[in-house]
């Protein structure tokens, strides 16, 4: 499993990877090649087309290949624009599933992952 990352920054200011903490309370192997080279903005107030600009570049795989497929693991997907993007910058033919999401917007503000 490959949790989206926080930029380091971000991490040292929180303490912690919410993604991280929710892999390891799964029990999933933790693949750590995924690395947020982009300190990006907060995306709560942003439009889908403003997210994906925000987090465009934000990632990259850093060392070896995945051993076989992985799952990209976010904490709340809206529009999916975060979970793409992480998914862009894993090594090709790697991702099995593109994302497992534990919560989702209530409003109205699905994107292109569509109704669940």
């Amino acid at each position: 499993m490959v949790p989206v990352p926080l930029h380091p920054a971000k991490r040292r200011l929180r303490g912690y990877c919410q993604t991280e903490l929710l892999a390891e309370h799964l029990g999933a192997s933790i693949l750590k090649g995924l690395r947020r080279v982009k300190n990006t903005g907060a995306q709560v107030e942003l439009e889908a087309d403003e997210r994906a600009q925000n987090v465009r570049g934000a990632f990259r795989w850093l060392g070896e290949p995945p051993p076989g497929p992985v799952v990209i693991l976010d904490d709340v997907i809206t529009t999916g624009s975060t979970v793409l993007e992480a998914a862009r910058a894993v090594p090709a033919g790697r991702v099995r599933a593109l994302a497992l999401a534990f919560a989702r917007p209530e409003e109205d503000a699905v994107g292109a992952f569509g109704r669940a």
